[in-house]
């Protein structure tokens, strides 16, 4: 057999084995995030309203620093306001804050594709605490 032919095979051998490898490998990394993911789906699923809310809350509250950020960054403002009534000046400014902080449930409703409240509803109900201490 030529020595060109048998390099040739031996090349593409290898290179063969190595495809098969890296498609292994990729195969292995996928098996394993499904895998992942079936555990927090199960995991999910046992949270109780309080576990949810408490998500949701610690979530938003990144989203709400997130919207604030570029305010942070405001070296000076000067706020120019001749009328007397609650809804100028600085009264406006924090109040304009609290109504974008207010749109984060409705933010979070179309990122997410789903209502809080429909999430909520689907959620176990908490069970009443139950004091370990006997009551004297």
């Amino acid at each position: 057999m030529n020595t060109f032919y048998l390099t040739c095979f031996t090349v593409g051998f290898v290179l063969r084995l190595q495809g098969q490898a890296e498609a292994d490998i990729i195969f292995s990394k996928g098996d394993a995030e499904a895998k992942a993911m079936n555990v927090k789906v199960e995991a999910y699923q046992g949270w109780t309203q309080a576990a949810v809310v408490d998500k949701l809350i610690t979530n938003m509250a990144d989203v709400v620093r997130a919207m604030a950020e570029p305010l942070s960054k405001v070296d000076k403002i000067t706020i120019v306001s001749t009328d007397s009534d609650d809804h100028t000046g600085a009264n406006k400014l924090t109040g304009d804050m609290t109504r974008i902080a207010a749109q984060v449930p409705a933010l979070f409703e179309a990122l997410s594709g789903m209502k809080m409240s429909d999430l909520m509803a689907n959620v176990k109900a908490m069970k009443p605490r139950v004091d370990d201490q006997p009551q004297a």
